[in-house]
C-alpha cells in the first residue's frame, strides 16, 4: 500500500487527468495524500496513466480503453502479488482493437463494441505486461519513500 502523495509524486498527468484516474478507479475526488491505497487501486491508477500516455491512440479511444478495462482488475494486482499470474497483459491490435487480463474477446475502439477477434489479421500490435507494469512502478514508490526518508533524515538503509 501506498499513499496517493507517493503513486501520484512525479506522475506525468495534468490535475484534470488526476481527477479523472481516481474517478475512474472508483473515488469521487482525488483522496488527501495521506490515504493509503490497497494495491488494486494502485494498479488501476497505474493502468489508467499508461493508457494516457498511448498518444498513436485517439483521446477517445484512450477513454473508452480506460473505462472498459479498469473495471475489470479488481482481483488482478492480488493475483500479481501471490504469483497466481505471469503475464497478464493488455494487447492492441492496428490501434483499432483491445483485449487484456482477464477480458475474453476483443473491445472494437472503433465503434465501442465487444468482438469475438478483429475482422482481419492484425499487421501491428502492441503488447504490455500488467504484472511489470504493478511491480516496476511498485519498486518506483518504494524508492521514493526510501529518498524522502533519506533525505528528511531517516535513512532506512
Amino acid at each position: 500500500m501506498f499513499s496517493v502523495e507517493i503513486l501520484t509524486e512525479g506522475i506525468d498527468l495534468t490535475p484534470l487527468q488526476i481527477r479523472a484516474a481516481f474517478r475512474q478507479i472508483g473515488y469521487s475526488q482525488v483522496p488527501t495524500g495521506d490515504m493509503q491505497m490497497p494495491p488494486v487501486g494502485c494498479l488501476k491508477l497505474w493502468v489508467f496513466t499508461l493508457i494516457s500516455r498511448l498518444k498513436f491512440l485517439d483521446p477517445e479511444q484512450r477513454t473508452l480503453l480506460a473505462e472498459e478495462m479498469i473495471p475489470e482488475l479488481s482481483d488482478l494486482a492480488n493475483r500479481v502479488l501471490a504469483n497466481e499470474v505471469q503475464t497478464p497483459m493488455v494487447v492492441i491490435a492496428d490501434s483499432r482493437y483491445a483485449t487484456w487480463h482477464p477480458h475474453t474477446g476483443w473491445l472494437d475502439m472503433a465503434n465501442g463494441s465487444s468482438v469475438t477477434a478483429p475482422g482481419h489479421p492484425a499487421l501491428e500490435t502492441v503488447a504490455f505486461n500488467l504484472a511489470v507494469l504493478f511491480w516496476r512502478n511498485h519498486a518506483a514508490c518504494t524508492e521514493i519513500i526510501r529518498r524522502k526518508a533519506h533525505r528528511d533524515g531517516n535513512p532506512s538503509d
